[in-house]
């Protein structure tokens, strides 16, 4: 199993993912991280243009569940996964 496997295996599932896993997994998936004021964080896919936000979640460096199903959806929505 790939490692881009691994990270939309743990990204689908209930289990926690970091904040750098997550930055790991769209950057394997095509997607480049700009920075934003604040937290809030976009990524943008090199070739298809479309865009997803997030918020970098701190002090700790975990997503919550909400932002993990967001991701998700995203990704499905637009037959990246």
């Amino acid at each position: 199993m790939s490692r881009r496997e691994k990270l939309i295996g743990l990204l689908a599932s209930n289990s926690q993912i970091s904040w750098s896993d997550f930055t790991s997994l769209m950057n394997l998936l095509g997607f480049e991280l700009l920075k934003n004021n604040g937290s809030r964080r976009c990524f943008v896919h090199k070739e298809m243009k479309i865009k997803f936000f997030a918020h970098e979640p701190h002090p700790q460096n975990i997503l919550k569940r909400y932002q993990q199903k967001e991701a998700l959806n995203f990704l499905k929505e637009n037959k990246i996964v």
